[in-house]
């Protein structure tokens, strides 16, 4: 694993080998986590290359409240890579917590890039 480290941002460089083939996977990411009220959890947005899509940037629960509406979503923190909420990319804490009532949630999971969607109650 190669870290290099930027006041912008961090960038890792992960090399999986198996007997038959090497993939690299790099990921890009804000270090910056946020609390977003409204799914009660944090969160950290960042960019990840994932197999069948290319480059995908989107949210990924770091912690989740108890109570949380996306623990409907997740069965394991962090995993699960949100990519879209109603249909509006979940690039930026704004856009995470601009969303109330039935909310459909799309998200893809890196290990086998398969796309999921919800439909999920968030509380106003």
């Amino acid at each position: 694993m190669f870290h290099i480290s930027t006041k912008r941002s961090t960038f890792v460089l992960v090399v999986l080998a198996t007997s038959y083939l090497a993939q690299s996977l790099a990921v890009a990411y804000s270090p910056e986590r946020r609390y977003v009220p409204s799914l009660k959890g944090e969160f950290a947005i960042f960019a990840q290359h994932i197999r069948g899509h290319g480059v995908v940037r989107g949210a990924s629960a770091v912690e989740l409240d108890r109570d949380s509406p996306m623990r409907a979503v997740f069965q394991r923190l962090p995993g699960e890579f949100i990519t879209h909420l109603d249909g509006y990319p979940a690039t930026s804490f704004h856009e995470l917590d601009d969303h109330w009532g039935d909310t459909k949630v799309r998200w893809i999971d890196p290990k086998t890039g398969r796309v999921h969607t919800k439909w999920i109650y968030i509380p106003h």
